[in-house]
């Protein structure tokens, strides 16, 4: 005898109450019972389910129920569209690779940066220079380490270093950081470098694949190129905010210790051991370090100057290999053909490129969720008893008595159809869209609620008004935005009102709404510019614009920052920028002035009453907030006059900057500096 499987836990009906109350059908009906006996005192005794009453509290309850059902989908499923797909825009929501990157910070960071985005660098190095090193604090030399097509092969032969210069130098200004700049950019001059050793095999061994391997780990030691792993190495060993914390990559994840410090010296004994390390490779012995201009090293050793590196040269088109093998006592004969072929093909596998955009669309894609319909209400006129005569309520009530029943209920429908709407506009909301807060007219109400087509049509204008509605108040979408932005991490805090706007009107929260609607259609864009300067070489507007001032901007009310034509009059200047470009005004100025980690903000605000006052100090609270605590901020308010001065001296600093003119620079640097000290003079003697 079979005795019969019993239904998993899953597929049973728990008697246990819902834990969301809304969910709860009995305690929904016990408060409403309470709350009836509460304000109907005497006027009504009898709660027994036999009572009209309990019946029309019974069907409101369940259609609570159903509304709370609904509320409890799972976001995916509120969010998605046609097929489950979860629409993409601006607003979100965004997957991890656009929400969570940031900008380069770090030393590491832009070398992560450089490396991935940069082709033809076999490595970079940067180094901040110390504070008193010079005029101006906050450069950076960097040291271009230019990739040999085939490292110990041909070292005489070099790249093109004049575009890939230029492509480093563009890559650095676009995610240069507030205030800081490039000092020097150099190619390191690769210095002819050779290792003699005497290897003994094991007789097991292939001596080309081993002269292979020894060459590629020689010119790895001597010049160091990361190598890059692809995502699903790195998957299982680190977390989605630890992957994408940082610069986004895009070709490549560079390991934690693939980033080695530049070289400083040379040791043969370390070669050697490398050497030995190979396998099929008894021991080194004998090893001997070579270098252009210096000779056979007596000591071992070489220390490698700031701007060289070491390059390695193989001997593979001489008459006798610096390394020379042997087994058992007897030398190899070995096939040059052979070892130039397994050296491409380990170099090949050392810098090849992983893209990773299909990557994390595999490994982490969107949700799907399932279409619902979210807005489709049936009438609670359906779920009573024919006795009432309320039909399906569709059709008109069978008698006046029914009539007026339908149109008590049909208060409650104009709650829950509400509510429905409001619902299905989450996914509208959660796009940064809210809707309209316009009222909506009783003809939408009678065209969703059968039971408001049966009453007779308004005999005043104003009768109308009662089926009026918000789609969304105003407080409300305020909130919600509030709630989206602090999803990304973004605080809009206490904006400041523009004083022809009364603090607690319309136009006031319109004015917020429309700033915090706008902060989250620029959530990606402020996320990857928190904390980045202009792009002073770039032509496009928006790029030009640094993080701060994209931040400013939006903040005050330019929601199209894409348009110059309706921007702010606002505008910054990094200090250190303004630094001398040539010797004659270095030699001229003679260490007079200091150009440090601070930053002037430039605003023309009408009028200078005490109204006005209040807003700019609000304003400049603002912007003070969007600086990174390490940087001075200076903010000065000026006249229509003198924002005329300036921006035209500002605009033509930075077409200077843009076409890299070094006298033209200096000209405009020393006049905008010497407008922004008198200003900061007569403010302080204000």
């Amino acid at each position: 005898m079979v005795t019969p499987a019993l239904p998993s836990r899953s597929a049973m009906i728990s008697r246990k109450p819902p834990d969301d109350p809304a969910m709860n059908f009995q305690a929904l009906k016990d408060e409403a019972i309470a709350l009836v006996q509460n304000y109907a005192g005497e006027g009504w005794t009898d709660y027994n389910a036999h009572d009209p009453g309990v019946t029309i509290l019974e069907s409101l309850c369940y259609a609570l129920t159903d509304l709370g059902y609904r509320a409890n989908f799972p976001i995916a499923d509120l969010l998605a569209g046609t097929g489950g797909e979860i629409p993409r825009t601006r607003f979100g929501p965004h997957p991890p690779w656009r929400a969570f990157v940031t900008p380069p910070v770090t030393v590491d960071d832009f070398r992560r940066l450089l490396l991935d985005r940069v082709n033809g660098l076999g490595n970079i190095w940067l180094t901040p220079r110390n504070l008193g090193e010079g005029v101006a604090d906050g450069l950076y030399d960097i040291r271009v380490h230019a990739a040999l097509p085939l490292p110990g092969v041909h070292p005489e032969s070099h790249p093109h270093y004049r575009r890939l210069i230029e492509r480093v130098r563009r890559m650095f200004l676009h995610h240069r950081p507030l205030c800081e700049d490039i000092g020097s950019l150099r190619v390191l001059r690769p210095r002819r470098t050779v290792v003699a050793a005497a290897l003994h095999l094991d007789p097991g061994a292939n001596p080309e694949k081993v002269m292979a391997e020894a060459l590629y780990r020689l010119a790895l030691s001597l010049a160091p190129e990361p190598y890059r792993r692809g995502l699903d190495d790195v998957a299982q060993e680190t977390t989605p905010a630890d992957l994408f914390d940082g610069p986004l990559a895009i070709n490549g994840l560079l390991p934690p210790g693939a980033l080695q410090d530049k070289p400083a010296r040379i040791e043969i004994a370390l070669l050697a051991e490398h050497l030995s390390n190979i396998a099929g490779v008894l021991g080194a012995h004998q090893a001997r370090l070579w270098v252009d201009g210096a000779g056979w090293c007596a000591d071992g050793t070489y220390a490698v100057g700031n701007d060289e590196y070491c390059s390695l040269d193989a001997g593979l088109e001489s008459k006798v290999l610096p390394l020379e093998f042997s087994v058992n006592g007897r030398p190899c004969d070995i096939d040059r053909g052979d070892v130039l072929r397994r050296l491409l093909e380990l170099w090949e596998r050392h810098r090849r490129h992983v893209p990773l955009k299909a990557a994390y669309q595999r490994n982490f894609p969107m949700p799907r969720g399932k279409e619902r319909a979210l807005t489709e209400f049936a009438p609670l006129a359906a779920q009573f008893p024919k006795v009432y005569g309320l039909g399906d309520g569709f059709a008109p009530p069978e008698t006046p008595a029914a009539g007026q029943l339908s149109g008590f209920l049909a208060l409650f429908e104009m709650l829950m159809v509400d509510y429905c709407d409001r619902l299905g506009d989450v996914k509208t909301w959660l796009q940064g869209a809210p809707g309209s807060d316009a009222p909506v007219g009783s003809a939408e109400f009678r065209a969703r609620i059968p039971a408001l087509r049966h009453l007779p049509p308004p005999q005043e204008p104003d009768d109308d008004d009662v089926f009026a509605r918000l789609r969304m108040p105003t407080a409300q979408r305020e909130n919600l935005l509030d709630f989206l932005l602090t999803l990304y991490g973004e605080d809009a805090g206490a904006l400041p009102v523009p004083p022809h706007m009364r603090f607690g009107s319309d136009a006031a929260s319109r004015h917020r709404i429309a700033i915090k609607q706008a902060l989250l259609g620029h959530v990606v864009a402020l996320a990857r510019r928190r904390g980045r300067g202009f792009d002073y070489r770039s032509r496009r507007a928006t790029r030009r614009l640094a993080g701060v001032e994209l931040r400013a901007r939006i903040l005050l009310g330019d929601h199209d920052v894409a348009s110059p034509r309706h921007r702010r009059r606002l505008a910054f200047v990094e200090h250190m920028m303004l630094r001398p470009r040539t010797g004659a005004r270095l030699d001229r100025e003679a260490g007079d002035y200091r150009y440090g980690l601070a930053l002037s903000a430039v605003l023309q605000l009408p009028g200078d009453g005490p109204s006005e006052r209040h807003y700019r100090g609000q304003v400049a609270a603002m912007i003070r907030a969007s600086v990174p605590a390490h940087i001075g901020l200076h903010v000065h308010f000026v006249d229509r006059m003198r924002w005329r001065r300036f921006h035209r001296m500002h605009r033509l600093w930075s077409l200077s900057l843009m076409v890299d003119e070094p006298e033209s620079i200096d000209h405009f640097s020393v006049r905008l500096r010497d407008m922004l000290n008198r200003w900061s003079d007569e403010e302080a003697a204000a």
